[in-house]
C-alpha cells in the first residue's frame, strides 16, 4: 500500500529492484571418502527406480561431505534426473567408515539385497526394501567391530559378509536361513589376518581363503560356523607376494581361483583342483596395483585391472579358443579402458557384461564403466547426481 503525500516538489524518481526465484539444476561430481579400504560397494537392485524387474547395477559409497563427516549414500540411475543419476542418504546420522553390499539370490523369489554398514567400530546390515528405493532400519551384527570389509556368493546365490576382526581373525557373517537375521562367527586365523586377504565360497558353508602373511601367501579351509580352520602354504606358488587382489569361484572348472600380485607387480592366477594346482600369467605382464573379477553367464572370465600407473585395462578369456590343452584359461590381450583411475570395484554376479565403478585418481569422484553386452562397446563416464535448488537473482536498480 503507498500513503500519498500530495504532489511532489521535485520530478519523481522511482527506483525498482528485482528480485526473482527460479529452480536451477545442478549436476554435481560423487566425492568418495578413501581413507578407508572399502569405500565403495555395487549391488544388482532388481526393483531399480522403484520399477520391479528393473534389475540395474547401484551402488553404496562412503561420500564426502563439506564441513561434516563422511556419510553412506545410495547411488542409483535415475532418468528423470539431469545428471543421469540420484545421491540418496538413507542413513542420515550414521558414521561412515566402510561399507560392503550384495544381492543374495539374484533373479529368485528369494532375491533380496543387503548393505554392510560400519563405523569403525560396531557393523551394521541393512536390507533394500522391495520398492527398490528404501532401506530398513540398520541392526547390528555381533559384538566386535570387522574391518575390511567384503562379500562372496556361494555357487547358488547365497551372501556371505567378511572381514577381519581387531585381532586379526576371521568374521564371516551370513543367514542362517534365507530370510532370517545376519549372524557373525569368528574364526581364529594364528597368523593374523591385515587387510590383504580374498575369500571363496566353494558351495553352501565351505570356503577357501588365500591371505598375505608378511610377504607369504597362506591358504585356510573353512566352513561357515566353524572357529578353527585348516592353514597351510599356498600349494604351488614360489614367489613373493606383495597382495591377494581378488578370489572368485569359476564355475567352468569348479574350482576357487585367486588373483596375486607379486613384488614385482606381475598378476599370476592361482586355482586349484583335486588333479592338479596351477599357478598362471595371464597374457603380456601388467604392473597390477588392484584388480576385480567378473564371470559371464557363458561362465567366461574376464578380470579389470587397475595398474601401479593408475590406468584401467581388461583381460578377456579368448572367445575363440577359451582354454588351453593343460586347462588354464587362454587369454586375449589386454585392452586399455581408461586413466587416471584410482580404485574399481563390481558385483560378484554373473552377468552378461559388467558394470565397473571407478574412482577418479585426480579428484576422487564416481566414475562408471558399462559394457554393451549385444555391441561388446564400452561406455565410461563421470557419475553425475542432480541437485534441484531455489535460487535467488537480484537485477540491479532502473530507473
Amino acid at each position: 500500500m503507498r500513503e500519498d503525500s500530495g504532489t511532489p516538489a521535485t520530478p519523481l524518481q522511482v527506483n525498482v529492484t528485482q528480485v526473482l526465484s527460479h529452480d536451477v539444476i545442478v549436476a554435481a561430481t560423487i566425492p568418495v571418502d578413501t581413507t578407508g579400504p572399502t569405500p565403495v560397494a555395487v549391488f544388482d537392485n532388481p526393483a531399480s527406480g522403484g520399477v520391479p524387474g528393473n534389475t540395474q547395477p547401484e551402488a553404496l559409497a562412503v561420500v564426502s561431505v563439506e564441513n561434516s563427516s563422511p556419510q553412506f549414500a545410495h547411488i542409483a540411475p535415475d532418468t528423470a534426473a539431469d545428471g543421469g543419476w540420484t545421491k540418496r542418504t538413507p542413513f542420515d546420522g550414521l558414521d561412515a567408515a566402510e561399507v560392503a553390499a550384495g544381492t543374495a539370490y539374484p533373479g529368485s523369489s528369494q532375491c533380496a539385497v543387503f548393505g554392510f554398514l560400519s563405523d569403525g567400530t560396531t557393523l551394521q546390515t541393512s536390507q533394500l526394501q522391495p520398492d527398490g528405493l528404501t532401506w530398513s532400519a540398520p541392526q547390528p551384527v555381533g559384538d566386535r567391530a570387522v574391518s575390511h570389509l567384503h562379500t562372496a556368493y556361494s555357487p547358488a546365490g547365497r551372501l556371505v559378509l567378511y572381514g577381519a576382526d581387531p585381532d586379526g581373525n576371521l568374521a564371516t557373517c551370513y543367514q542362517e536361513t534365507v530370510g532370517s537375521a545376519f549372524t557373525m562367527t569368528v574364526c581364529s586365523m594364528p597368523g593374523g589376518l591385515a587387510g590383504d586377504f580374498q575369500l571363496v565360497l566353494t558351495d553352501e558353508t565351505a570356503w577357501t581363503l588365500v591371505a598375505n602373511i608378511g610377504g607369504a601367501p597362506m591358504q585356510a579351509l573353512g566352513a561357515l560356523g566353524n572357529t578353527e580352520a585348516d592353514q597351510a602354504d599356498l600349494p604351488g606358488y614360489d614367489g613373493t607376494l606383495k597382495q591377494v587382489v581378488v578370489g572368485f569361484w569359476n564355475p567352468a572348472v569348479n574350482t576357487a581361483v585367486f588373483a596375486l600380485v607379486d613384488t614385482d607387480d606381475t598378476l599370476r592366477l592361482w586355482n586349484q583342483t583335486p588333479d592338479s594346482t596351477v599357478v598362471q600369467s595371464p597374457g603380456p605382464a601388467l604392473a597390477a596395483a588392484s584388480a576385480v573379477g567378473h564371470v559371464s553367464t557363458d561362465d567366461s572370465l574376464h578380470f579389470y585391472v587397475q595398474d601401479t600407473s593408475l590406468n584401467l585395462w581388461v583381460l578377456h578369456q579368448d572367445p575363440d579358443t577359451p582354454w588351453n590343452d593343460d586347462g588354464t584359461p587362454n587369454w586375449s590381450p589386454p585392452i586399455p579402458l581408461d586413466t587416471g583411475i584410482a580404485g574399481v570395484a563390481s558385483s560378484g554376479i554373473p552377468a552378461d557384461a559388467p558394470t565397473l565403478f571407478a574412482i577418479d585418481a585426480a579428484i576422487g569422484s564416481l566414475r562408471l564403466h558399462v559394457q554393451d553386452p549385444q555391441t561388446q562397446m564400452w561406455r565410461s563416464g563421470t557419475v553425475l547426481a542432480s541437485d534441484r535448488r531455489r535460487t535467488w537473482s537480484r537485477r540491479s536498480p532502473q530507473r
